[in-house]
């Protein structure tokens, strides 16, 4: 088998951003990077805070994925088998990891609630903030487990607000 973690993380960012365009975009919503445009003060500070958990969280993933992959490795006396029976298991990695999926979900409505109470110039579309800005950043790490995840861990509702 071979080893997901080895493949390009740009597909995996392909994917995710491209996912949002098969949606209606809520009402006032940007679908762009919005890097260097106007930028509330809120989305920089509620950033800043993300973005520490998302590296704290990121660590913890990859230590339990770390861990088990160990755990079965040292049980079949295989570390490739080990590998291949975690990603059957789940097949998004360390991205799977509850604490991951339940900040990413957080932060997500976070920004679009911002995004409701600042001016509409300042806007920032969720999957930027949650993923464009990281890239921004250089945080590597984070972007490649991001970009296991296979869909964004959000739904919206039949009046297209985000759940």
């Amino acid at each position: 088998m071979k080893d997901p973690s080895k493949r390009d993380w740009r597909l995996g960012v392909k994917r995710l951003l491209s996912q949002l365009r098969d949606l209606d975009e809520p009402a006032g919503e940007l679908r762009h990077d919005n890097v260097s445009g106007l930028i509330s003060i809120a989305h920089r500070s509620l950033f800043k805070t993300y973005l520490s958990e998302l590296e704290k969280v990121v660590h913890e993933a990859n230590a339990d994925w770390n861990t088990r992959v160990d755990g079965w490795a040292k049980q079949w006396n295989s570390h490739d088998r080990a590998l291949e029976h975690m990603w059957t298991e789940r097949p998004a990695g360390p991205s799977s990891h509850r604490d991951l999926v339940k900040v990413v979900r957080h932060y997500w409505l976070q920004c679009v609630k911002l995004n409701q109470e600042v001016d509409q110039s300042e806007r920032v579309a969720p999957e930027t903030f949650i993923l464009v800005w990281v890239i921004a950043e250089g945080k590597e790490e984070e972007v490649r487990v991001l970009a296991y995840m296979p869909y964004w861990p959000l739904g919206q509702d039949d009046d297209g607000n985000w759940v």
